[in-house]
């Protein structure tokens, strides 16, 4: 088909056409003038308080802040471990395990595994397809859950007291820089050595001579992480101090963490809509991966939004925090601390009508998971008491003191209340969602997250296998066939970008 030109003729008509519009006149001589979050700014969205929920995790941990890096995959993983620490150990809220730690590791491994993928598609030239998606970014922050489950798996971890983050660890540019332009190098020196005719051995022996200039890169910036752990704390309540002291990183994840804490025994449960994805398919993404020869390969089982939140729902019911990937940029009100479809009215004053569904979101690069977080609690409006029932503390009558029988009772009463069953996925209005932002808007670093945007821009979470439903944990254990995407496919973009994070 020949264009047509965009003509002064054509702009005239589509000028006058606006201009015979009041309401559209009259938008186009104000909005310019107004920031572009207060002009959109559904009103009815600020109404009630978003940051109130009828339940959250007993454990709280301190709001984290990833600065100006993309690891929130890594600290949205590790904000779950710490909760769990915090409960079995009694830990201050404010214990943080190191992210530098893990982002050293996955620095060196993430370069290693570069390094081999170009290898092994080296035949392929320079200009394929394949080679040029390797080369778009050899070095980012981001990341994916089963990335994460072989670095810890591989190299352990260690609280962040020992190794903190530095300054390239908080703002990690000049870091990817020098390492994208040294590896897109070497890159060349493989595809070239591949074209004389070198062998798989003369291949390993380059890999090996490149890895040390790039292990001389991120440890000049990050620093040498400790070879020793000591782990000493007071706990909550406690006049003694515990420790452990001369423990490897992966001893101190094996003897400390894993107790609590394991990694391997997670998988990701996704939702993907496309419909050439069957609910129930086992799907992987073609050349995504940090640690070569790695057991623990990047894999997804597809499932409905239902399904997620009923996972979620009953995981944070239990007392458990749940890592999560979403597209974050999408209707998010960065000041108050919302996710919600009801934040801008595109509609009503740009004229835009947002209706395409999350299939061809995804399909037509719309959408895709941009950042990593931790659900640590929801509310159902359905549970808060009346005021016509509700009695202030100030009015209630003190209880007498329990004897023994009583308090034995009431224990049981209480664990019988622990173990509260989940409230159905419908009552449920919103998530409460903890950041790696730091301390910042109205929710003090945490979001909240209404329900339907949870069915529109949640993509992945990860749970332990056992709270699977029967039939996703039958596939996880009969290792079903897999789907293998290619290697751009939107399901692997949590590992590439970092401008959302």
């Amino acid at each position: 088909m020949r264009g047509a030109a965009l003509t002064a003729d054509a702009m005239k008509t589509l000028d006058e056409s606006m201009d015979e519009n009041p309401e559209a006149r009259t938008l186009a001589g104000i909005v310019p003038r107004v920031p572009a979050v207060d002009a959109l700014n559904s009103f009815e969205a600020l109404s009630g308080d978003p940051h109130l929920f009828s339940h959250t995790v007993s454990k709280d941990v301190s709001v984290t802040s990833q600065h100006s890096t993309g690891r929130c995959w890594i600290f949205a993983a590790l904000n779950c471990v710490r909760a769990a620490m915090v409960h079995r150990y009694g830990l201050p809220s404010t214990f943080e395990l190191s992210q530098a730690h893990v982002f050293y590791w996955d620095k060196l491994e993430r370069a290693n595994w570069f390094l081999h993928s170009v290898w092994d598609s080296a035949g392929e030239g320079a200009d394929s397809r394949v080679m040029q998606h390797l080369l778009s970014s050899p070095s980012e922050d981001g990341g994916q859950w089963a990335m994460l489950t072989a670095i810890i798996e591989k190299h352990g971890l260690m609280p962040k007291s020992q190794f903190p983050d530095l300054v390239h660890g908080r703002a990690s540019a000049t870091l990817n820089g020098a390492l994208n332009a040294k590896l897109r190098e070497f890159a060349g020196s493989l595809v070239s050595l591949k074209k004389d005719g070198g062998s798989d051995a003369d291949a390993q022996g380059m890999i090996g001579g490149m890895m040390g200039v790039v292990h001389r890169t991120v440890t000049t910036c990050l620093g040498r992480p400790p070879a020793v752990v000591d782990f000493e704390y007071r706990p909550q309540g406690g006049k003694g101090l515990v420790c452990a002291r001369g423990m490897t990183p992966l001893a101190f994840y094996r003897d400390i963490v894993k107790p609590c804490f394991d990694f391997s025994a997670y998988v990701s449960v996704v939702h993907d809509p496309r419909p050439e994805h069957p609910v129930g398919s086992i799907m992987t993404v073609a050349k995504l991966g940090s640690v070569v020869a790695s057991p623990f390969p990047v894999r997804y089982i597809n499932a409905t939004p239902r399904t997620l939140k009923e996972l979620v729902i009953g995981c944070l019911t239990d007392d458990i925090p749940v890592w999560f990937g979403c597209d974050v940029g999408k209707s998010l009100h960065r000041a108050r601390g919302v996710l919600s479809l009801a934040n801008y009215d595109f509609a009503g004053v740009l004229g835009v009508c947002r209706c395409m569904s999350k299939e061809d979101r995804i399909r037509y690069k719309h959408s895709l998971m941009t950042h990593a977080m931790t659900f640590s609690g929801y509310h159902v409006p359905s549970s808060a008491t009346s005021m016509a029932d509700f009695v202030p503390a100030s009015s209630a009558k003190k209880a007498p003191a329990a004897a023994s029988g009583d308090a034995e009772a009431g224990d049981d009463a209480a664990a019988s209340e622990d173990k509260a069953s989940p409230p159905a996925v419908d009552d449920v209005s919103r998530f409460r969602v903890d950041n790696s932002w730091g301390n910042k808007g109205d929710g003090s670093g945490r979001l909240s997250m209404t329900s339907a945007w949870f069915d529109e821009y949640v993509y992945q979470i990860a749970v332990h296998k056992d709270r699977l439903p029967a039939d996703m944990r039958a596939l996880v254990e009969a290792d079903a066939d897999v789907i293998v995407l290619p290697p751009w496919d939107p399901l692997g973009a949590l590992a590439e970008g970092t401008s959302l994070c």
